[in-house]
């Protein structure tokens, strides 16, 4: 993930910036959750049950939403350069 984003968290959620300016954001409260795990270098599992733990979802649910949160940010962004384990 890169290092010089420029982040805003507000009630509606957390935005992000990129350096150039040219890209925003904006990411929901499972988003900002998923988001602060891969700042923190959490695995795949380790994100998952966190997610299961504090949202009371299925394992399985959690397991694919992340995995479609992931793919949205490869997909619309390199410049978020996400590295998932």
């Amino acid at each position: 993930m890169k290092k010089d984003l420029i982040e805003k968290k507000t009630k509606e959620g957390l935005f992000i910036l990129t350096p150039d300016g040219e890209s925003l954001f904006s990411l929901n409260d499972v988003g900002n959750f998923i988001w602060d795990a891969l700042k923190h270098n959490k695995t795949r599992d380790e994100i998952v049950k966190d997610i299961v733990s504090f949202y009371d979802v299925e394992e399985k649910q959690a397991r694919a939403d992340l995995d479609i949160f992931i793919n949205d940010i490869k997909k619309y962004s390199s410049e978020l350069m996400v590295d998932y384990r």
